[in-house]
């Protein structure tokens, strides 16, 4: 096989964002696997150089907050100055665990904040810095929660949704720029997505998910499973354009209920 069939992303630089951990972290290996330089871009400082160490030094570590519009133009601006942009992952997203009744006003803000209209900042500053390189990628990073909402993630799921449905739009919007966008919707996936989760909460909600069939049915995929698939959306040669790609789970790994992504 040749080089170029080899490194198919050599010469192209992708952002991911919630790159620290789980699915991100797993795309950027995938990213850089193809040969692709990455910027990784997280919230926690600290967590994203411990991250990035794996890497020695061959990543460019944007620590920025998607709710914090001067911190996110920064981190692009840098991105533009330095290695240009080919390849957007909007991957970062969080859910608190509640009902509706008892949700929090600060959790609510947040997980729309961060996970709908993040998105669609990371999108907007990403936009010129696409359109001078001549065309790109934006991966936008759903969950299989839209198709099949859980209690207890009832935000989470709508703030998805509202993802899908953006992307549509911003599809047709950028049609004529040679930018093509990408819902990537995935199933369970085993990651660390419940960090600070109430424990006792936790115990119901799985429990609620598994008398009713919501979570784990058909196991749960690792995050390098879903990094590798969101890479080779990128891989796609020019005039084809993979604008919904679900990704599932097969067969039962007799775990507890998975946490998805």
């Amino acid at each position: 096989m040749a080089a170029a069939d080899d490194k198919p992303l050599a010469g192209k630089t992708a952002l991911v964002t919630g790159a620290s951990r789980g699915i991100g972290l797993a795309t950027t290996r995938a990213l850089l696997a193809r040969g692709a330089r990455v910027a990784m871009l997280a919230r926690d400082g600290t967590r994203l150089e411990e991250a990035a160490a794996e890497f020695a030094g061959t990543v460019i570590t944007l620590q920025a907050d998607l709710t914090e519009p001067d911190s996110l133009k920064a981190a692009f601006a840098k991105v533009a100055e330095t290695t240009g942009l080919d390849i957007l992952v909007n991957n970062a997203g969080i859910s608190g665990l509640s009902t509706i009744e008892a949700l929090d006003d600060d959790e609510l803000h947040a997980e729309v904040m961060t996970n709908f209209v993040g998105t669609v900042a990371c999108c907007r500053e990403a936009i010129p810095i696409l359109r001078k390189a001549g065309g790109g990628d934006i991966i936008n990073v759903s969950s299989s929660a839209v198709a099949d909402p859980y209690p207890y993630m009832s935000i989470y799921a709508a703030t998805k949704a509202a993802v899908e449905s953006f992307s549509v739009a911003l599809r047709r919007e950028l049609e004529t720029d040679g930018i093509r966008v990408t819902v990537f919707r995935p199933g369970p996936t085993w990651t660390n997505f419940n960090e600070g989760w109430d424990p006792a909460l936790q115990d119901e909600a799985l429990r609620v998910w598994a008398e009713k069939g919501y979570a784990g049915i058909n196991g749960a995929m690792e995050p390098e499973t879903v990094g590798e698939a969101i890479a080779s959306v990128a891989t796609l040669p020019a005039g084809a354009s993979m604008e919904f790609f679900e990704l599932h789970p097969t067969g039962r790994t007799g775990e507890p209920p998975a946490i998805r992504k």
